[in-house]
């Protein structure tokens, strides 16, 4: 089996007989959803190699060089911003309490160093822009300034325990049991549409099983609500629809909107999970027009420690007449014109309850699922609007 990323799958998870008296700690930080999934991330192993948040020398080979201070490539900076006030107080060894918005306990930080964090030099080295028009910066900028580093223990009852959610260990037994030599990666945020199983069933010729990976940090406005997708792609594995077999894991992540940078983290964490390809699309993680067509395929140049592979494909292109699916701008079927079909078509047509074209481009199954959910036995009247996340 390939091997974790920097050759070792990290465990920071704590149990209650490791978390030191109340006395003990010298503060108390309490985590946003985003820095929670990160520390999960963390305590799981997979962001293997790291044991936890950045200091500030690792940071700033993060930025500037692409690097770990070990030299291991590395795309994005991970850390916990935190107040100023809180930074002031802490001094290495120290340690930080760990809690969740509601104030349960969620793990313990042994304090290394506090760093100020220049939102400028930041968001145009991370998402290669300042521009506010950007969400990455706009919400970059409205994070505190400063950042408190050091290793993580996470406590293990606060892990998520709902059906789809694998730890990177327990994702290598199933492949190791399914006896799996090549699996392959598919990481979405959406419902599979006709041209995503080409990919997919493209993929999967050239490797064995199949990882799907719903990315479930917190949902996006406008999104279809993750709990959707991952039945959707469930109801298709009741129909024995991939080959060998598949396995749908949650993965969580908060919306990044990194771009490249994400992408390559994605395929991290993916080695981490044990797999020996991942899909990599056209626009993967894009952001707008932020950046250029491939971008997200083309950073993996930076990153030759991966062993994961890469599979760099092309859109996926529908032709106009026979709704064939292929790589190629004219239809090796009947040599006519093809097209391009997004998500964001899918979700339109959702909105419109277009079922007529959508039967063109979801499997039946998938649209069967969708009307199941619709209210009224699917009568024709209804529509998909509620299985959106609503703006907040």
């Amino acid at each position: 089996m390939i091997l974790p990323y920097g050759g070792q799958l990290i465990n920071r998870l704590g149990t209650e007989d490791m978390w030191p008296s109340q006395k003990a700690y010298k503060a108390t930080t309490t985590l946003s959803f985003h820095d929670f999934l990160f520390a999960v991330n963390i305590g799981i192993g997979a962001f293997s190699p790291l044991e936890g948040f950045m200091n500030e020398t690792e940071y700033h080979s993060v930025i500037t060089d692409g690097k770990l201070s070990t030299g291991l490539e590395w795309p994005l900076p991970i850390l916990l911003r935190v107040s100023e006030k809180l930074a002031e107080k802490l001094r290495k060894g120290d340690l930080v309490r760990l809690v969740l918005n509601d104030g349960q306990f969620a793990g313990v930080l042994l304090f290394e160093d506090a760093f100020e964090i220049n939102q400028n030099d930041y968001c145009q080295r991370v998402y290669g822009t300042t521009s506010r028009d950007h969400v990455g910066v706009f919400l970059s900028k409205r994070h505190p300034k400063m950042a408190i580093s050091g290793k993580l223990h996470v406590n293990a009852i606060k892990l998520p325990t709902r059906k789809y959610f694998f730890q990177p260990a327990a994702m290598r037994g199933e492949i190791d049991f399914n006896n799996w030599k090549a699996p392959v990666a598919f990481s979405t945020r959406n419902i599979q549409h006709l041209g995503h199983k080409y990919q997919q069933d493209r993929a999967i010729s050239e490797g064995d099983g199949l990882g799907i990976f719903v990315i479930s940090g917190a949902e996006k406005p406008g999104s279809l609500k993750t709990e959707v997708v991952l039945n959707s792609y469930q109801t298709l594995c009741e129909k024995r629809k991939f080959g060998l077999g598949a396995i749908i894991s949650e993965l969580l992540l908060p919306p990044l909107y990194a771009g490249p940078r994400e992408a390559a983290l994605q395929a991290i964490m993916l080695q981490n999970y044990g797999f020996r390809k991942f899909i990599v699309g056209r626009d993967h993680a894009g952001v707008g027009s932020f950046y250029p067509k491939y971008a997200s395929q083309g950073v993996f140049k930076n990153f030759p420690s991966l062993e994961i592979e890469i599979l760099k494909y092309p859109d996926p292109l529908q032709c106009l007449d026979c709704k064939n699916f292929s790589f190629d701008p004219q239809c090796s079927h009947c040599g006519l014109a093809t097209r391009k079909l997004t998500g964001t078509e899918i979700r339109e047509l959702l909105l419109k309850n277009d079922r007529r074209k959508l039967k063109n481009l979801l499997a039946p199954e998938v649209l069967k699922y969708l009307v199941s959910l619709s209210g009224k036995r699917g009568a024709a009247s209804d529509n998909f609007a509620h299985l959106f996340v609503e703006n907040s």
